[in-house]
């Protein structure tokens, strides 16, 4: 079995008295869970992980040159992506001695990862959402309860617009009460006014403003940064450090973007738990249309202005290409460098004086 989650930093802080202890202690959590949780947020939400390496490690066995189906290449970049995130996991899963119950055991704790943080995070987004949506100054009326989500979706006039598909009119009266009275079934792929910036759809131009809204900015911050990220003016800030401060996250991902989409969505909504089967709560098939869109080579130019747009949000302070500013020259090289004179000094004078 592979090592709890530690670090030579997380030994070394905990036992000097030069660092600040940390605010609550540190759960002693499988390592592989720790990566789940991010793999869950960052590369594929909704993964059978068990399947995603059975068939990864399957495809690697087979002729490489083999036709194979856009389902099969796209579940083997997740593969790949795992294998990635997880250092020495393909060593363990191809040892002479790994059983199939080795690797039923890895995906497993990459399972709960993902199921876990999931689960987290729509507790966590079920009350703050209510405040994101409320104007500043002003009560929502009538009054969301900030716990239970009976009231919300299209019940509700404020999370009613804001799920709105936009392409529809919330305005027209029969649009509306259909939405409302569950006439109109809105699948996945009908995506919601709130993921456009300032809730305007342009259809003359689909990719203006989209992934771009203001709830899910905030929403990106609560999950990944921490949830006093959101009104900080400085993103480092932050009290408390999040998802990508513990997974060195230095860029925004796609799927981390349609995750924290898929996020927003369900905390507005009516519906109390996750369900495959609801058809008013789509959400594995809103997941796949939208990650699909922004993996689509033919969208690249669209998608690397996107994640520039998210980087500048969300990481102002990474910059991958940034030169570090020399010490050299600098007060504190400058003192050294008198300090090592004077040390000369001392040595070069004779025994006496």
């Amino acid at each position: 079995m592979p090592a709890v989650q530690t670090t030579k930093e997380d030994h070394a802080q905990a036992n000097d008295g030069l660092h600040v202890a940390p605010q609550k202690t540190m759960a002693r959590t499988h390592l592989y869970v720790g990566i789940g949780c991010h793999f869950g947020c960052t590369i594929y939400a909704f993964a059978n992980i068990q399947k995603v390496i059975k068939n990864g490690l399957q495809f690697d066995a087979k002729a490489p040159n083999r036709a194979r189906s856009l389902n099969e290449l796209q579940e083997y970049s997740i593969y790949k992506q795992l294998l990635s995130a997880c250092e020495g996991l393909k060593e363990a899963l191809l040892k002479e001695d790994s059983t199939v119950e080795d690797i039923v055991f890895c995906a497993n704790m990459f399972q709960k990862g993902a199921n876990t943080v999931r689960r987290d995070n729509t507790k966590r987004m079920k009350g703050p959402i209510i405040e994101w949506i409320t104007p500043h100054g002003q009560i929502l009326e009538p009054p969301l309860n900030h716990c239970q989500k009976i009231n919300r979706g299209f019940f509700h006039e404020v999370t009613g617009r804001h799920l709105c598909p936009a392409h529809l009119d919330w305005e027209d009266e029969l649009t509306w009460s259909r939405l409302r009275n569950g006439e109109l079934i809105v699948p996945g792929h009908s995506w919601p006014i709130f993921l456009y910036k300032g809730s305007v759809f342009h259809s003359e131009d689909p990719w203006k403003g989209l992934l771009k809204g203001s709830i899910l900015v905030m929403a990106y911050k609560h999950i990944f940064i921490s949830p006093s990220s959101i009104n900080a003016t400085d993103m480092e800030a932050a009290t408390k450090g999040g998802n990508a401060q513990i997974h060195g996250m230095k860029k925004v991902t796609k799927a981390s973007v349609v995750y924290t989409a898929t996020q927003a969505h369900f905390a507005l909504s009516s519906a109390s738990f996750w369900s495959h089967t609801d058809r008013m709560m789509d959400l594995e098939n809103f997941y796949s249309s939208l990650l699909g869109v922004l993996n689509n080579p033919a969208n690249l130019i669209y998608v690397v202005e996107l994640l520039v747009w998210w980087d500048r949000r969300i990481f102002p302070h990474a910059r991958p290409n940034a030169a570090i500013v020399p010490i050299s020259g600098s007060p504190l090289d400058q003192i050294r460098q008198l300090q090592i004179e004077q040390a000369l000094t001392e040595v070069e004078l004779p025994v006496g004086e």
